[in-house]
């Protein structure tokens, strides 16, 4: 896998994305310490990255889905609806944490 010549072709488009100068400054550095290629990873690496963590079980698994074969769709709000519940967001907005902090 050629990681640098991968890093090289989207450096532009990579820099414009970062916000910061120093994003950007620390990305050049490590682009110039980059290594060319790097090994894929062997198929035993592959299976233990694939593998659930051993307290997963298959009750959990089953139970996750059985709930999402029960869960119903939310129903599609109407245009009139968003905008009744955007105004009403803004009249009364929810209580956050970063709010309850500043009181």
């Amino acid at each position: 896998m050629a990681i640098k010549q991968s890093l090289e072709a989207n450096k532009n488009f990579i820099l414009d994305s970062l916000p910061t100068q120093e994003l950007k400054d620390d990305f050049l550095k490590s682009l110039e310490n980059a290594p060319e290629s790097v090994e894929a990873p062997s198929v035993e690496q592959q299976v233990k990255e694939a593998e659930a963590p051993d307290y997963v079980t298959e009750e959990m698994y089953a139970g996750i889905k059985t709930e999402l074969e029960n869960m119903k769709p939310v129903p599609k709000m109407t245009p009139e609806e968003e905008k009744a519940a955007i105004e009403e967001g803004l009249k009364n907005p929810p209580k956050s944490d970063a709010n309850n902090e500043e009181e």
